[in-house]
């Protein structure tokens, strides 16, 4: 029996010597996360368009992990912050330890986007560029530019009169070297893409252009007077993470208001360029954006991943999604009693997602209109654009209710802006990707 206590005592006494060797790296974990979530778009129990979705998950997820947790390490790497974590690494060793992670991995990510390609050329959804589609497509494609991308874009030719314009975070654009012909000089031009823009332009029936290909292909008809010499779709990443000291706010939503703003203009963490690209333009690039070389990743297939939900959500491809089982409103909510008058009642269990979230929703929006209801309090995560449960705070609060509403910014900015425009009370809590 002693020895026994011996051994827990000194068990005991162990605890209180952890070594930074006994943790493992929360970004080094959370980039293995993201792995298996690739590996689920090589998995043949998915179907393809099931596939795609992992991989635009996979891209949107890394777009966040940029944002945030990367920014944040720039952030401590610059203060000199040393140790930066619980392991003992400094943030310089876990940016080099993230570069090297994502730089080995991109391989196989863009190896299997190429494959699935070839997958969904096989059940008539076809991805190609400007170059190979035939010559009626090339007409609808040209159309298509005249009509609907023409009157929205704006090039810009980069001079000592017309500065470098500023990129919001996750902008895409395409940079090209221009020439005179006339005087041989040479000059650098910009053209934003705007997010109203569709990431891939269906061309023809299932055949689909990426965007940059076709205006590309105009981009003399833009800059008219030059001849395009090289070009490069690019993409940008900036710091979005938000540091709020909430003791030192006179008005915490004004503070967390120009947080908002901030977020669109903060320090740029990640560049992606199209693989090949040429040097000049990648130093007329650096040398407007401020980017380290260690920050810049090439790229073979189409810049941004998460664009890939434009193909997933065409319901003309839903039989290349998994069979989808409807979600049932089973007792005690499948009556019109209100959902507060239900619960009152008994305790209730919604196991999702094979119920309906329905109940949820309702229960928010009998609230909003409730007479009786003074206060919503409630927390928001990964709520998508035009819910209606926003919707309903917003009407709760425009009804003279106290609205509190706790929200992931990682994953909810939008929903956040919505709030902030329509003025509930908001409180920010910092959250990442699990």
């Amino acid at each position: 029996m002693l020895s026994k206590l011996t051994v827990k005592l000194k068990g005991l006494a162990v605890a209180h010597h952890i070594q930074p060797s006994h943790f493992i790296n929360r970004e080094l974990s959370w980039l293995r996360f993201n792995t298996r979530v690739l590996e689920e778009a090589s998995n043949p129990r998915n179907p393809p368009l099931e596939q795609l979705k992992y991989l635009a998950i996979y891209g949107t997820n890394l777009d966040e992990f940029y944002m945030i947790r990367v920014a944040g390490l720039k952030e401590m790497e610059k203060a000199r912050v040393s140790p930066g974590s619980p392991d003992g690494l400094s943030a310089y060793e876990q940016l080099t330890i993230i570069r090297d992670y994502v730089s080995k991995e991109m391989p196989a990510m863009e190896k299997r986007v190429l494959e699935l390609f070839g997958v969904l050329e096989k059940h008539g959804i076809h991805i190609r560029r400007y170059d190979e589609l035939n010559t009626q497509q090339k007409r609808k494609a040209n159309s298509y530019f005249t009509s609907h991308l023409y009157p929205v874009i704006i090039p810009i030719a980069v001079d000592a009169t017309h500065p470098f314009p500023h990129l919001n975070n996750l902008s895409f654009a395409m940079v090209a070297k221009l020439v005179d012909p006339e005087s041989d000089q040479a000059r650098f031009g910009l053209v934003r893409l705007p997010r109203v823009l569709p990431r891939f332009v269906e061309i023809d029936h299932a055949t689909f252009t990426p965007i940059e290909s076709i205006v590309y292909h105009h981009i003399g008809d833009m800059f008219p007077g030059f001849t395009p010499v090289s070009h490069a779709p690019f993409r940008v990443t900036r710091n979005a993470d938000m540091s709020i000291e909430e003791e030192e706010a006179d008005d915490f939503l004004d503070v967390l208001e120009e947080g908002l703003r901030l977020r669109r203009k903060g320090e740029i963490v990640r560049l992606e360029i199209a693989e090949n690209s040429a040097p000049e333009l990648l130093q007329f690039l650096t040398s407007h954006l401020k980017v380290s070389p260690s920050d810049i990743y090439e790229r073979s297939t189409p810049l941004n991943l998460g664009a890939y939900w434009q193909l997933i959500g065409n319901k003309r491809f839903t039989h290349l999604l998994p069979k989808n089982q409807p979600a049932r409103t089973l007792a005690p909510f499948d009556t019109k009693e209100p959902i507060a008058s239900v619960i009152d009642k008994q305790d209730a269990l919604l196991l999702l997602p094979f119920e309906s979230f329905n109940p949820v929703e309702r229960f928010i929006q009998e609230a909003a209109s409730d007479p009786n209801v003074l206060s919503i309090r409630m927390t928001l995560y990964r709520v998508g654009s035009n819910s209606p449960i926003v919707k309903a705070l917003i009407e709760a609060a425009e009804d003279g209710k106290m609205v509190t509403a706790v929200v992931s910014f990682a994953f909810a900015v939008k929903i956040a802006d919505d709030l902030l425009q329509n003025a509930l009370r908001v409180i920010a809590v910092f959250l990442v990707a699990a």
